[in-house]
């Protein structure tokens, strides 16, 4: 539920989207790659969250011509045996330097329908429990409809002695994506890396990078054109220094009738592809029925 005082100031509570990242504000329907980046969700499970979100209240608004917002709040976070938890405080701020971002969840790939240039900051803390991120987030339309997309972030988390899970790491993000209006096709690529602070620390979180989900049908009514198969191949690497490195790169075709995405799982220091399809699915039963095919050969 929320309340408009004014422009400046805008009050919910409930359940929301923690305001502590741009990944943790964007819409599940415009993922460049399909999914949320797995640096980007480490500490998830140790707080509790369903689906990117919790409990709590919030205040948001807009500045200087709108082009200035904030989003700030106080949420539940994970709860102590005792019951006396500290409260988890977020807060995110970012700047539209074109088009304005006024909705609840942020766009990924806008397809080509705006032009978004933000440079956004964030964080969240419960206890000693810290995370702070800094994203540039980029749609330019060129050709008369294509577009040129670019989502760059670095994150921190440090869980101290509050979730001893989730070692002191900073983490970076860079995807990019380009769109073809005429062909309703969308080429994508995305690396992402795990730097662990501490040496002893170096493959602790190597668990989260064992499945990857790269393409799985589900509705997308918000969006004008919707995925309708996909071919993704991904890399993943451990190397000697303390950190996961991880690569995707594959291609979204888009019909305004279906929507199926990558999904698969990936072995160590391998490639896998698979292609899917899916015909015949009504909007409403897109999750349960249809025909879909999938090619998975393992290049080692």
């Amino acid at each position: 539920m929320e309340y408009k005082v004014n422009p400046h100031l805008q009050l919910a509570g409930g359940e929301m989207l923690v305001p502590n990242s741009r990944q943790g504000l964007q819409s599940t329907l415009s993922y460049y790659t399909v999914n949320i980046s797995a640096v980007s969700t480490v500490a998830n499970s140790a707080l509790s969250e369903s689906a990117l979100r919790d409990v709590g209240f919030q205040a948001r608004g807009y500045f200087l011509d709108d082009r200035l917002q904030y989003r700030g709040g106080i949420f539940g976070g994970t709860r102590d045996p005792d019951g006396r938890n500290a409260p988890r405080p977020a807060l995110y701020l970012q700047y539209d330097f074109f088009d304005r971002e006024k909705e609840y969840a942020y766009a990924g790939t806008a397809l080509g329908k705006r032009k978004i240039l933000a440079v956004d900051v964030g964080g969240d803390k419960q206890g000693a429990y810290r995370s702070e991120t800094v994203n540039v987030a980029n749609d330019t339309p060129v050709n008369g409809g294509d577009e040129v997309g670019l989502n760059v972030s670095v994150l921190h988390f440090d869980g101290r002695n509050k979730f001893i899970a989730i070692p002191d790491q900073n983490n970076y993000l860079l995807e990019g994506a380009y769109y073809f209006h005429k062909a309703k096709l969308q080429p994508f690529a995305k690396f992402e890396t795990q730097d662990f602070v501490a040496a002893v620390n170096g493959t602790k979180d190597q668990p989260l990078w064992r499945r990857r989900q790269l393409l799985h049908p589900r509705p997308e009514p918000e969006m004008d054109v919707p995925v309708y198969a996909g071919l993704a191949a991904e890399r993943l690497d451990y190397p000697p220094e303390q950190r996961i490195d991880h690569a995707i790169a594959g291609i979204l075709f888009l019909t305004p009738d279906a929507a199926v995405r990558p999904r698969s799982a990936i072995a160590h220091d391998s490639w896998q592809w698979r292609i899917g399809s899916r015909l015949g699915v009504s909007q409403a039963e897109k999750c349960q029925r249809g025909f879909q095919w999938l090619f998975t050969p393992i290049i080692q």
